[in-house]
């Protein structure tokens, strides 16, 4: 009976640690996020929750926000809802959940525009601090112009994409790592470019970046990636429609300065005439190129110190970046 008692207790003693670690963990989550609601919108993101929920004991932590709104500078997001699961055994490893339509509306250009999609989930696996595999999935997705009435821009039958780590890449004692990105888009419409059942992929590499995500909002995070020898090297991205198509492969590092440095080649057919009546004319072969026997455009599109070069030529500037 002694020994049953002593049991008991024991069984009870670790019930009680236990709930108290989960009620201490859930308030620090649910703090963290009201924090949220204080950022300035500038130099972090102002996250704030209608209504935020914290539940799933005794071993989940399920996160979810109800009308929510995300303040980035003059943009500002409304969801209906997002949710996020953590495993307790598992923390390191989170899904996430989103209910549309978002309306997207900023200030200073005065545009507003709504996102809808079917079945969107999202999922972040660290290995430690550095991020293992992140993915996006979604389906039916439109983007929609709501300024004056509701004007679809674009839609897709479905979106995935992915960021995943490369080991090799990883150096512990610069504490940098690189990531591999790939998005796919499938079904692609686009009435105002009377483009119909497309498809696009991206494949990217972004190297020099910090191998810990609780760095990733360090407002001299741009400065940290270039003095690493950062760079993003496009692998390649390809739009393609019937026989129209563009596609470009490149890389980009930036300067001590925050001036962009790099080149681009392009390729493209059948954009031209979709376009053509968006830029000027004395630009279109400077952008695009040439077409050669097929009507397939090239150019090669240079960046030095910021300054846009067409072959040899200057077109543009973009500006210091920090």
């Amino acid at each position: 009976m002694k020994r049953f008692a002593i049991l008991a207790t024991a069984i009870v003693l670790v019930v009680v640690a236990w709930s108290g670690a989960w009620l201490y963990a859930a308030g620090e989550i649910r703090r963290t996020i009201d924090a949220q609601a204080a950022a300035d919108g500038i130099s972090s993101p102002r996250l704030t929750c209608g209504t935020l929920e914290v539940a799933g004991f005794p071993f989940r932590f399920d996160v979810t926000c109800l009308e929510a709104s995300a303040q980035i500078e003059d943009m500002t997001v409304d969801l209906a809802e997002w949710r996020a699961t953590v495993l307790v055994y598992r923390p390191t490893h989170l899904l996430a959940f989103g209910r549309g339509p978002a309306r997207i509306t900023d200030a200073f250009t005065g545009s507003s525009s709504e996102l809808s999609w079917e079945e969107l989930e999202a999922s972040v696996r660290l290995s430690g601090w550095r991020i293992a595999r992140a993915s996006l999935t979604a389906d039916t997705i439109a983007w929609s112009d709501t300024l004056v009435g509701q004007s679809l821009i674009g839609s897709a039958s479905h979106l995935e994409a992915h960021l995943i780590d490369m080991p090799d890449a990883h150096e512990p004692e610069r504490g940098v790592s690189a990531l591999a990105a790939y998005v796919r888009l499938e079904d692609v419409s686009a009435p105002g470019f009377d483009v119909a059942g497309g498809e696009a992929t991206l494949e990217a590499e972004l190297t020099g970046i910090p191998d810990d995500v609780r760095a990733f909002g360090d407002p001299d995070l741009l400065p940290r990636w270039q003095q690493a020898g950062g760079a993003l090297n496009l692998v390649g991205f390809r739009a393609q429609a019937g026989e129209q198509f563009f596609q470009s492969t490149g890389s980009l590092q930036l300067s001590d300065a925050g001036l962009a440095n790099g080149r681009f080649d392009v390729e493209s057919r059948g954009i031209l005439e979709e376009i053509g009546d968006m830029l000027p004319p004395d630009m279109r072969q400077l952008i695009l190129g040439n077409p050669d026997a097929d009507g397939t455009y090239s150019q090669s599109i240079g960046l030095t110190n910021g300054v846009i070069f067409s072959g040899m030529l200057p077109i543009g500037m973009i500006p210091a970046l920090f």
